[in-house]
């Protein structure tokens, strides 16, 4: 009986210091491992074409990329996500024309649905009835 005490008592004493103790360390560890920040510093040059008039036709043209991305499954608060975001989709998707209206959020965030064919706004519980 003391030997199985003994043994119960290591293992709180290591749940302890995994949970409470080292709690930051492991914090840590899984938000390095779960975000990933690539900074591209070089700039890439332009492509021209010379047509048979002589004149330079330009193919390329540096452009900035966004990327962004959220899981559904971790957001807890949609609408707060979606007030979060909605500077960064106004600024980059709306003045590009693909979401309609800058003035109207409502409009402008349902038009970049119907672009994307995902569900963005938080959709109301509707019951069925068998």
């Amino acid at each position: 009986m003391v030997g199985f005490s003994f043994a119960f008592i290591l293992v709180i004493a290591r749940l302890v210091q995994l949970q409470i103790v080292n709690f930051q360390e492991y914090q840590n560890k899984l938000i390095g491992q779960h975000f990933q920040n690539i900074d591209i510093k070089a700039k890439r040059g332009n492509i021209l074409v010379e047509s048979p008039s002589g004149k330079f036709i330009q193919l390329t043209a540096n452009t900035k990329l966004y990327d962004l991305f959220v899981d559904p499954k971790f957001i807890i608060n949609k609408p707060k996500v979606i007030e979060q975001m909605y500077p960064f989709i106004t600024k980059h998707l709306c003045p590009l024309g693909m979401t309609g209206n800058i003035d109207n959020p409502l409009k402008c965030l349902k038009q970049l649905e119907k672009f994307t064919g995902k569900d963005i706004l938080p959709i109301k519980p509707t019951l069925f009835y068998l």
